[in-house]
């Protein structure tokens, strides 16, 4: 395959003459009959980047930013883009860049954002007095009105990023979607929705969103972008073609799972767990004395009854006896042994009536007991089921914020190598804490330590770079 065969597959696409017309889309190094035997995608040609292309025996880079933007007077070897663009075309690797023409293409940037935040399905803004407003805006209506506030942390949660948002100025009813640099276009937002969404807006135009009543959230020039950028350019289908990922994204991947480490941590140690294990300790505990308590009432009760019959049954026999007693017609000597026999029946009668009474301020405090157990059980477990309550409302505003972190997080995996997920998973497994960091004037950013000079050079030539002190992979 050619470079101008991957061009026209690319335009049709995301057709170039949809782009800005200051957008310079299309081939940008090399020729269209240059061979596109290995094809590389990117968000960004970076130092990195290039080395990699370079490294991986890329013929083609196609990116979704421009290589070279601003007018270009000199390709000379250095840092910036010139000095990318000149290793490049000195490698004979050809560069092809897709940008607005893939924020026009439908779906588009402005599409994928929006389905990145979970809004309804978005449409071109209508902008009659700016056609490049429509061509990369969009424009979703809510189901339902939504909190400015609320808005805003939703941004910040799906997409990772850290937002800054004007005051607010009510509920939302519609959002505007302006990937990428979206400050020029705040007026054409304000008559279309009631917010909006983009990135790199200065103070001047936030203060314009302000005063034409539009809530303005500032997500950040790429954050904006990447829901679509990393994966329209993937061209999934051929076999010639390397994503080029970036050891950066394996930052932003450990970044989500240590935000997810720490939700699970919140998830495990809320403080109203420890309130919830005492009182269910404390339910179990009344339970059990409640069910002792009845079992006693219930024993009592019961040698109550049987006391009363046996007193019922030997008052009866005392009063037959002493009847025949006083109706005469005994001898002495019977007269006086029915004397005796009925003193010993009134004589058990009254142990009797003794043990009842006994028995009855038994069952009265036994009653008691299961009383008083009854609503300290009933309190308890009226305690047990708010605090129950509270943790599952918790639980579930946590798991809703873990199911987005996932969501963000498989998106993530996606960017970074499958060896060098390989080693990252392996340290998780073997280590807690913070395992990439960015090298930053020499200072390894998972464990603060300094790296000489040549050390930096020594680990940078490591794949992955790993900091000699903590064995960190390193972003340099």
């Amino acid at each position: 395959m050619r470079v101008g065969d991957l061009l026209t597959e690319l335009d049709g696409r995301f057709p170039f003459d949809g782009a800005g017309a200051w957008d310079p889309v299309g081939l940008q190094i090399g020729g269209v009959d240059r061979p596109a035997s290995r094809v590389g995608v990117c968000h960004e040609i970076t130092d990195e980047v290039t080395a990699r292309a370079l490294g991986a025996g890329i013929t083609v880079l196609v990116t979704y930013h421009p290589l070279l933007f601003a007018p270009t007077t000199s390709l000379v070897e250095g840092p910036g883009s010139s000095g990318r663009a000149l290793k490049l075309a000195e490698a004979g690797v050809s560069v092809i860049v897709v940008h607005t023409a893939l924020d026009a293409a439908v779906p588009g940037t402005g599409d994928a954002l929006a389905d990145a935040l979970g809004l309804p399905r978005a449409i071109r803004l209508p902008d009659s007095e700016d056609p490049e407003a429509a061509m990369i805006g969009r424009v979703s209506t809510l189901d339902e009105p939504m909190e400015p506030d609320a808005l805003a942390h939703l941004v910040a949660t799906r997409l990772g990023c850290t937002v800054r948002a004007t005051a607010p100025a009510g509920p939302v009813y519609s959002v505007a979607l302006i990937p990428g640099s979206g400050g020029g276009f705040i007026a054409a937002a304000a008559a279309a929705a009631d917010a909006v969404i983009t990135g790199d807006v200065s103070h001047h135009r936030a203060r314009e969103g302000s005063e034409l009543g539009l809530f303005v959230i500032d997500a950040g020039h790429a954050s904006s972008e990447m829901p679509r950028s990393s994966k329209a350019i993937q061209l999934r289908g051929r076999g010639d073609v390397e994503q080029l990922k970036s050891l950066a994204d394996l930052l932003d991947l450990h970044d989500i799972d240590l935000q997810i480490d720490k939700l699970l941590d919140d998830r495990n140690s809320l403080p109203e767990l420890e309130g919830y294990k005492a009182i269910h300790g404390t339910v179990d505990r009344l339970t059990s004395e409640l069910a002792q308590a009845k079992s006693s009432l219930k024993q009592t009760e019961l040698a109550l009854d049987k006391s009363n019959g046996e007193l019922e049954i030997l008052v009866e026999k005392a009063a037959a006896e002493q009847n025949r007693l006083y109706a005469g017609g005994l001898s002495a000597r019977d007269a006086d042994y029915m004397r005796r026999e009925v003193d010993m029946l009134y004589a058990k009668v009254k142990g009797l009536e003794d043990e009842v009474i006994v028995l009855m301020e038994q069952r009265e405090i036994d009653q008691q007991r299961v009383e008083t157990l009854t609503g300290d059980l009933a309190e308890a477990t009226e305690q047990k089921n708010a605090l129950a309550g509270v943790i599952q409302e918790q639980w579930r505003l946590i798991d809703k914020e873990i199911g987005v972190k996932e969501a963000r997080k498989a998106s993530a995996i996606q960017l970074v190598d499958d060896d060098l997920l390989e080693v990252y998973d392996d340290l998780r497994a073997r280590r807690s804490g913070r395992i990439v960091g960015r090298l930053t004037d020499g200072i390894c950013g998972a464990c603060h330590l300094r790296l000489s000079a040549a050390e930096v050079v020594r680990v940078s030539r490591e794949d992955p770079p790993r900091c000699i002190h903590c064995r960190a992979i390193l972003v340099v």
